[in-house]
Formats: C-alpha cells, sequence, structure tokens
C-alpha cells in the first residue's frame, strides 16, 4: 500500500507530496524540496534540513533512503535495487546519473558528489557462473571531499578514499588505495598527486581568498546591474542597492554604523549578531543572520562559481563535516 500512495503522488507538488510521506514513517526535516513528478519510491526515507529531489528523477523499490544536510539528486536519475543509498551533507548526485544496487547499497560521503552521466553498479552478474565466470557483488562507496566528473563508470566493490577527485570519462573496476587525482581506463590507472588541483589553504592565503571572492562577487554584481556602484575602504567594501548602504567586513565587528545592513565575511562565529548583520563563515561554510534578496543572490554565486554550499548555522551539525582547521 505504501509503494501505491508513494506512485500515486508523484505528480503532486511538494508542499502536498511530504505530509502524505511523514503520515507514512517518511523522516523529512525543513526546507525539503520534493519536486513534482519526482517517483521516489523507497520503504525507510530519512532526508535532513534543506535536501532538494528534483523533478523528472526515477528512485524506485529500494529499501532505504537516507540524504544529509542540504544533499540533493537532480533531474533525471534513476536509482533502483533492494539496498541502501545513503548520502552525506552537502553532497548529491548529478543529472542523469544511473545508479543500480540490486544487492548492495551506494554510500556517498560528506561534500562528495557523481557529477552528470555517471553509471555506478554494485553488482556485475550476467554471464553464467557455472560456465566458469565470476560474479562480482560489493557495495560502492564514496568518501568526504571526493568527486567523480562526468560520465564515469565505477563497478562493483569500488571504494574510493577521502579528497579523491576521478577524472571524467574514467572506468573504475577496483577500489582506490590512497588518495589523489586518479585516471584509470579499468586495464590501467595513474595516480597523481591531490596538489595539481588543490591549494594549500593557511590563515594568510584563506584571508586573502576571500578578499578574492569578494572582488569577483562584486564584479559579477555590477556586470548584471544589480548594484550601483561598489568600492573599497580601508579593510572594507561598500555598494549600494536600491539606494541602500550595504558594508561587507572581514573579521572585524562594525559598531554604530550608518550602514542598513553589513556582511561579515571571516573564518570564526561572533558572538552575536545584529538585526541588520549576516555573517558568512568561510571555513564551516554556514551563513547566519538576516538573509534578503542580495544574500540569496550572493550564497547561489558562491555555490555556482566556487563551490561553496552554505547552509544556516542553526543546520548546521558539527558531526557531519570535517572542516580544515587552518595552519598559521
Amino acid at each position: 500500500m505504501k509503494k501505491i500512495i508513494q506512485l500515486l503522488s508523484t505528480p503532486l507538488p511538494g508542499i502536498i507530496r511530504k505530509p502524505i510521506y511523514r503520515l507514512m514513517g517518511a523522516k523529512i526535516g525543513n526546507r525539503v524540496k520534493l519536486s513534482s513528478f519526482a517517483v521516489v519510491v523507497s520503504k525507510e526515507i530519512d532526508i535532513r534540513d534543506g535536501v532538494k529531489i528534483s523533478g523528472f528523477t526515477f528512485i524506485y523499490g529500494i529499501r532505504s533512503l537516507k540524504m544529509g544536510t542540504y544533499s540533493h539528486i537532480s533531474r533525471l536519475c534513476y536509482i533502483t535495487g533492494y539496498q541502501d543509498l545513503k548520502i552525506g551533507a552537502r553532497s548529491g548526485v548529478g543529472f542523469g546519473c544511473h545508479i543500480e544496487m540490486h544487492l548492495e547499497g551506494v554510500e556517498i560521503g560528506n561534500y562528495s558528489g557523481f557529477s552528470p552521466k555517471c553509471v555506478v553498479n554494485t553488482h556485475g552478474i550476467y554471464l553464467p557462473y557455472t560456465h566458469g565466470y565470476n560474479p562480482i557483488i560489493a557495495k560502492v562507496k564514496l568518501g568526504d571531499f571526493s568527486l567523480v566528473q562526468a560520465r564515469c563508470y565505477i563497478g562493483p566493490g569500488v571504494i574510493v578514499p577521502d579528497e579523491t577527485i576521478i577524472v571524467a570519462g574514467s572506468n573504475v573496476l577496483q577500489r582506490i588505495d590512497k588518495p589523489g587525482v586518479i585516471v584509470d581506463s579499468g586495464f590501467k590507472r595513474e595516480r597523481f598527486p591531490l596538489g595539481i588541483m588543490k591549494r594549500k589553504v593557511d590563515k594568510e592565503s584563506h584571508y586573502s581568498d576571500i578578499k578574492k571572492l569578494t572582488l569577483s562577487l562584486l564584479n559579477y554584481f555590477s556586470k548584471n546591474n544589480l548594484i550601483s556602484q561598489y568600492e573599497e575602504f580601508g579593510n572594507s567594501f561598500y555598494f549600494f542597492c536600491k539606494k541602500k548602504k550595504v558594508k561587507i567586513v572581514f573579521d572585524e565587528r562594525i559598531q554604530n554604523e550608518h550602514s542598513e545592513y553589513v556582511w561579515i565575511f571571516n573564518s570564526f562565529y561572533s558572538k552575536e549578531i545584529q538585526r541588520n548583520e549576516t555573517e558568512f563563515n568561510f571555513i564551516k561554510l554556514t551563513f547566519d543572520g538576516h538573509t534578503g534578496i542580495m544574500e540569496k543572490k550572493a550564497l547561489k554565486y558562491f555555490q555556482t562559481y566556487f563551490g561553496l554550499r552554505f547552509i544556516p548555522k542553526s543546520g548546521f551539525d558539527e558531526k557531519e563535516l570535517i572542516y580544515p582547521k587552518l595552519e598559521s
């Protein structure tokens, strides 16, 4: 009966579907987007705050679906089998991915994911065992801060360690023992140091990065006529939006300001946020305080162009994500 009701609810908008799923025992957090025409049929459902499941995705017959804070499944994904799919916080499954897990499950760590058009199998059974062909049946696991680029094939039993990038078009048939950048044809594997894609971050470079991001954001706003002008003054920036003055500051508190709004870009939490302030934490990637139209545009820009998936401070669970410690 549960399966039939889940199927029949498919065309309905999320505002109607979510209460129906909750009545059937599903655990669904706040700000969850369950799109119309997204088929979601699972015995057990546990999805946290901010999860997004896009329309025209097919998730059918699996034993359990568990999705961490602000994780997502994109359009036209095909996910089926009788096992468990677990997706960590801020992780996702890209457009058009195909995941089959009839005999074992798939687990994706935190801040990780499969890029568009990837194929993932946890079983490799077709040719007959009694004719000498060996079946392969094993779980697939992707670690934290790892990425499988577009159009890769991930075979049964593949385990990808933390901080690993698998280059587009790879054919991965065996587990990866060490992190790095992996190019794999299925017959030959090459591993390159992660340093070719990842910079070392310390306090000085981190502060410099935040200022570069700020200039990039303001140039984007200006180019798209979202703000009239901006200027740098000392250790802060000002810009004007619909005659309202906004000040961006770094690692400092502002008192008795004439700015209508203040954005605080830093790497630590301030003790108290005022009503006209928004704090962006660039290490834990959380935000707190006032969130209007311009703040939302900034959050979307940071995610789209720099991979910074900010989530509300109130929805952040320290256990869900290990964040880097800045070196002096």
